[in-house]
């Protein structure tokens, strides 16, 4: 509430910080924050070049351990890297890998890549690259802002009007919270320069069967039921998409075995249809004959001739 009836009372102070003819300073009488934002922006002279940061790995597969190691070591020497981090592992049975982590000039990347694949029999390699060109051209934009704001703020304090104690101390923490925030978007841009210029390398050898196998992590319930789900839900998509393959084929090649359908319908009910005719033709073939064997059995027992 406090902030806010500040901010009304410093409305016209604020206008004629803001427009010259609410009273700004000379420009004569200005201090280096209140000249022109368009000379102090970053992004104020040409197009923003492209900011890439690259990166790169590259394993070998080397006979001597040691050996290729002082080779990378003075090949990354040669082309003016710095050594960042290293670690070599012995196994059992005296076998070596490890690897080594430099930064160079951006320049000389290609070169100290091509020198360790000399070293031993190429394995993999991967270069990553990273455009930070938007980050740099958006705290260009925002550094602009905050010395427009710095120049505002210095109209407050350098106008003619009379304020109290208070309006003037939270004008000076505000401007002192905007400098600090312009100086840390400055050191942001000033980094990201300096990282398109150097790049770093991760270089790494192994005797051979020194690499030790992949260990398979035990799997709990949990994650045992997790990778079932996820493999009955794959199954059942597959199904689906079987079917739904199965159902275009059937409507595309409706006019060729629609007709075929019917006809072999036709033709079972006729034949189940002469099928039922002579079942009863032979169940009534049949009571016939049971009804004569019954006849004659009677009159053989009566005695009397058929």
């Amino acid at each position: 509430m406090n902030n806010f009836r500040k901010s009304l009372a410093l409305l016209p102070v604020f206008l004629a910080g803001t427009y010259p003819a609410w009273g700004q300073v000379p420009l004569g009488q200005q201090s280096p924050i209140q000249q022109s934002p368009t000379q102090q922006s970053p992004a104020s002279h040409g197009s923003v070049q492209e900011m890439p940061v690259r990166g790169g790995s590259i394993v070998v597969k080397v006979a001597a351990f040691d050996a290729a190691r002082q080779e990378v070591l003075a090949a990354a020497a040669g082309q003016g890297a710095e050594l960042l981090a290293a670690r070599t592992l012995v196994d059992g049975k005296g076998r070596k890998h490890g690897w080594l982590e430099f930064r160079l000039p951006a320049s000389r990347l290609p070169a100290l890549l091509g020198a360790a694949q000399n070293d031993g029999r190429l394995f993999g390699e991967s270069v990553a690259t990273t455009d930070h060109a938007s980050e740099y051209e958006e705290l260009a934009r925002r550094i602009v802002r905050l010395q427009q704001h710095e120049v505002r703020l210095s109209g407050i304090l350098q106008s003619g009007r009379r304020l109290r104690g208070g309006d003037l101390l939270y004008v000076q923490e505000r401007l002192f919270r905007a400098s600090v925030d312009e100086s840390l978007l400055a050191q942001r841009r000033a980094d990201l320069e300096r990282d398109t210029q150097v790049n770093t390398v991760r270089v790494e050898l192994f005797e051979p069967g020194s690499l030790p196998a992949a260990a398979v992590p035990p799997l709990t319930p949990a994650q045992g039921f997790t990778g079932a789900m996820a493999l009955a839900r794959a199954h059942w998509e597959r199904l689906l998409g079987r079917g739904a393959t199965a159902g275009a084929y059937l409507l595309v090649y409706l006019p060729l075995w629609l007709p075929g359908l019917l006809t072999g319908l036709l033709l079972l009910r006729l034949l189940w249809t002469r099928r039922r005719a002579g079942l009863r033709a032979l169940e009534a073939g049949l009571r016939r004959v049971v009804a004569w064997q019954r006849r004659l059995r009677e009159a053989r027992e009566v005695g009397t001739p058929y």
